[in-house]
């Protein structure tokens, strides 16, 4: 089956943001005891802390400690911000929402698993492949949120 490869290359935030996600993920998992319903993905983790850090006030240790849990170590010595991680979250929405536009047409698109001697239709980017990632923010009855975090979080997810 071929093998789906984007080619636009991984930054080192990109790369950081991967590495820490996993951790959080295997951390995650002795959590997870009950497996009905429970579904978690590095992927989901992150995004779910993205939406929390977008609405911790600048400069709060809870700001900070999201963003170490976000991009781990490596993240913290490049000297990432909430701006350069919003940035990379949405570039990869955008990678995962429509692959060939980040280049990746060739190896994604759809027909590139039956060009390769595979089965067509599943593969990334194909007519029968579809990404929904689906997270949400509760808060109480009467509270309204700042109109710079509703558009953070906008931005994030087109």
């Amino acid at each position: 089956m071929a093998e789906c490869v984007a080619s636009a290359a991984a930054s080192p935030l990109t790369r950081a943001v991967a590495n820490a996600s996993f951790a959080l993920f295997i951390g995650a998992l002795p959590l997870a005891t009950k497996p009905q319903g429970c579904f978690l993905s590095p992927l989901s983790i992150v995004y779910a802390l993205s939406l929390a850090l977008n609405g911790a006030g600048p400069k709060s240790a809870t700001h900070d400690e999201l963003l170490r849990a976000i991009t781990g170590p490596s993240g913290a010595h490049l000297g990432a911000s909430e701006a350069d991680l919003n940035s990379e979250l949405g570039r990869a929405m955008a990678l995962l929402n429509n692959p060939a536009a980040a280049g990746a047409a060739a190896s994604c698109g759809p027909g590139a698993a039956a060009a390769a001697g595979g089965e067509g239709g599943g593969a990334a980017g194909g007519p029968t492949s579809e990404m929904v990632l689906a997270n949400s923010v509760w808060t109480a009855r009467g509270m309204v949120l700042k109109p710079a975090y509703v558009e953070a979080v906008k931005a994030l997810y087109q």
